[in-house]
């Protein structure tokens, strides 16, 4: 928790990043993502370099880990 994970859509490209945080602190972090949300869940745990299958509500979606901080 409080990592910040830096992710590139394999599909479109885009990078994002997501700060790890608990579910209260969620709405009180920019770019946040609940260790118990699913891109959370997907992301915990992992190291650069590794892909991940995040479900959302149009299907799943594809993230490459690109860095973690902290």
């Amino acid at each position: 928790l409080g990592s910040t994970v830096i992710v590139s859509n394999k599909e479109t490209g885009k990078e994002r990043p997501y700060t790890i945080v608990t579910e209260e602190e969620r709405y009180q972090v920019d770019n946040a993502a609940s260790a118990e949300s699913p891109v959370g869940q997907a992301l915990m745990g992992k190291k650069a370099g590794d892909t991940v299958e995040v479900q959302g509500p149009n299907g799943a979606v594809y993230f490459e880990i690109l860095n973690i901080e902290g």
